[in-house]
């Protein structure tokens, strides 16, 4: 293996600094279903709730915008409704 004689870019031995920019999530598109089942659910005020990945998602239907809950590492492997419908436990292997 040779190292290219001209590159375009300079190594100077030093880690160049984090870009000064905030990524904000905005929509999600997709949902697990490659290994879970029941696990979009409607919860009776015009949102369902659903996971993909390690995220969990509630969409107003209404208004087409999502709340997002990313408290986890792991992919959300599962997920319980309270009865009352305002508590949603998630879960991660």
């Amino acid at each position: 293996m040779k190292a290219p004689t001209d590159p375009p870019y300079k190594v100077t031995g030093k880690t160049p600094d984090a870009p000064k920019a905030h990524l904000k999530r905005d929509y999600v598109y997709g949902v697990r279903c490659k290994d879970m089942r029941n696990n979009v659910k409607y919860l009776g005020t015009n949102k369902i709730v659903y996971n993909a990945a390690a995220l969990g998602i509630v969409l107003d239907m209404k208004n087409n915008k999502q709340e997002f809950f990313d408290g986890h590492e792991e992919d959300i492997t599962a997920f319980a409704i309270h009865p009352n419908g305002k508590y949603i436990a998630t879960g991660e292997l």
